[in-house]
């Protein structure tokens, strides 16, 4: 493992990859990742819940509240919208899409009966908000370097199936339909965070960037956490001068959708004007393709 305490801070520059949520390759964004969020998290509810003859039951918390805002703002005057209002009991999706942070306790306050029931039934729930591929790998693959058969991509496939009526078998997470839901509309957010999905790790000079599927290949977990380093998700990246670094996840977390608010005029942090200035003005091409439980990956 690396020693020098400049390995945290050696890259300086801010990767730009993301999700592509139909087949799973990191690549460069071609536009703002939350907007397309927002549309494949209406997407995936619809498919799942309109297709159920049966009433189906951080990123920053502007980030996971703006794509469930968005969600909300589409699926309004629906029956799928109906649906998704009677399974969360009144709440709304961008209120929901905070709850499995809130499990966690990062909401400010005290976690609820549910949330509590939530995090007694998965005691490893907090892995269930990201996968570490490296960065040189083109896609997910299940066994990969930084992979676990409890990270986002497999939590999300299997509340897509609980949601289905079809909660696989010795599945890495305990869900029922509600909970299915609310972790699902938090995960489309953090699967198009490239630092939830996308991992650099560097050797253990730490001045070298590695595949660990190459450079660790044979050693227990591929050799991260011993000789090769990880960067615990951008956490121990620092990004922009020397007088005020910050980290590169947090920046990703909080910062680029404040910005994002900027760049269309809304000063006020307001999560419902942005969500309405992303559907009235929707990027081309949000669509996601291909089936439903394998879109995650």
């Amino acid at each position: 493992m690396c020693q020098r305490s400049s390995c945290r801070e050696i890259w300086q520059q801010r990767p730009q990859v993301r999700r592509k949520p139909a087949t799973g390759f990191i690549e460069a964004p071609t536009g703002p990742r939350w907007i397309r969020a927002s549309m494949v998290v209406t997407a995936a509810v619809f498919s799942v819940l309109a297709a159920s003859a049966e009433p189906a039951w951080p990123w920053g918390g502007d980030d996971h509240r703006t794509i469930g805002m968005v969600a909300d703002l589409l699926l309004e005057g629906t029956p799928t919208g109906d649906k998704v209002s009677g399974v969360l009991g009144g709440a709304t999706l961008s209120e929901a899409s905070l709850w499995a942070d809130c499990a966690k306790g990062y909401c400010h306050r005290a976690p609820t009966a549910e949330e509590r029931a939530f995090t007694d039934q998965n005691p490893r729930h907090h892995v269930f908000h990201y996968t570490d591929v490296a960065v040189q790998q083109p896609g997910y693959r299940l066994g990969a370097a930084g992979t676990a058969p409890d990270d986002i991509v497999q939590i999300a496939t299997t509340a897509i199936r609980v949601l289905q009526g079809r909660a696989p078998n010795n599945a890495p997470a305990t869900l029922n339909q509600r909970s299915a839901l609310w972790l699902l509309a938090h995960l489309v957010g953090d699967l198009h965070q490239p630092l939830h999905v996308g991992a650099i790790y560097f050797d253990n000079s730490c001045e070298q960037i590695v595949d660990p599927n190459v450079a660790g290949a044979g050693q227990p977990n591929f050799g991260i956490g011993t000789t090769l380093a990880s960067t615990r998700g951008g956490n121990d990246l620092k990004t922009g001068s020397t007088s005020s670094r910050r980290n590169l996840h947090g920046y990703w977390d909080s910062g680029t959708v404040t910005g994002a608010m900027r760049l269309v005029d809304i000063r006020d942090k307001s999560i419902e004007d942005f969500g309405q200035e992303i559907v009235e003005n929707a990027p081309p091409g949000w669509q996601t393709a291909g089936d439903l439980e394998t879109w995650p990956m």
